[in-house]
């Protein structure tokens, strides 16, 4: 909404872009209308599907994010320090939860041991709390559910005999708000080392 408030301000004429907002039922009027041409889903995989079928009537294009496995790689001569933001930023940025999000890290043996030991520093050194607190780096989860299924892939990481690398000093809480959204779910910082973990 405000993004439109922005290209109004800045001239763009009224109804170039426009902001609908709705649940599925307007989502299926936009994605089996006659005159829209192209649709671009960022979802799941279900969502995924049902927009392909209802654009398939029409012939639309359409575009689909729906999540994956992005790798990253730190080969044995890389810059380290830029190597560890890079990795903070893909797998941190909105509290991990986001469709690019870089879930696996690929460290060459010979800076392995380095890698792993400025990321940690690093982690520690993050701000977790409210997100609505501007000195905050790292916010809440979506929900308490989604709280509990990382940390199920944590513990089935540690079942694979996965060595976990954690952050000191932080870890798992809730908090109560009496803004609108009053429930926050917060996690604490970690990682699986050589694990043939292939989950989420």
């Amino acid at each position: 909404m405000k993004l439109q408030e922005v290209f109004a301000a800045a001239g763009l004429p009224e109804g170039v872009f426009q902001v609908v907002q709705g649940q599925a039922q307007t989502g299926r009027l936009l994605t089996r209308h006659r005159d829209i041409r192209k649709i671009s889903l960022t979802g799941e995989v279900g969502t995924g599907k049902a927009v392909m079928a209802d654009a398939a009537a029409t012939l639309k294009q359409v575009t689909l994010e729906l999540g994956g496995k992005s790798p990253l790689i730190v080969f044995g001569d890389a810059k380290l320090d830029n190597a560890v933001a890079g990795a903070l930023l893909a797998n941190f940025y909105s509290a991990g939860e986001v469709c690019s999000n870089g879930t696996r890290v690929f460290v060459h043996q010979s800076v392995r041991a380095a890698f792993v030991e400025r990321l940690r520093s690093r982690a520690a050194a993050m701000r977790i709390g409210d997100p609505m607190d501007p000195a905050t780096q790292v916010g809440a989860l979506i929900s308490a559910e989604h709280m509990e299924k990382v940390l199920g892939f944590i513990a089935r990481g540690r079942g694979l005999s996965s060595r976990m690398s954690y952050a000191p000093g932080t870890r798992t809480h809730h908090v109560r708000r009496s803004r609108p959204c009053r429930q926050r779910s917060f996690m604490f910082l970690a990682g699986c080392q050589g694990s043939t973990f292939s989950g989420r």
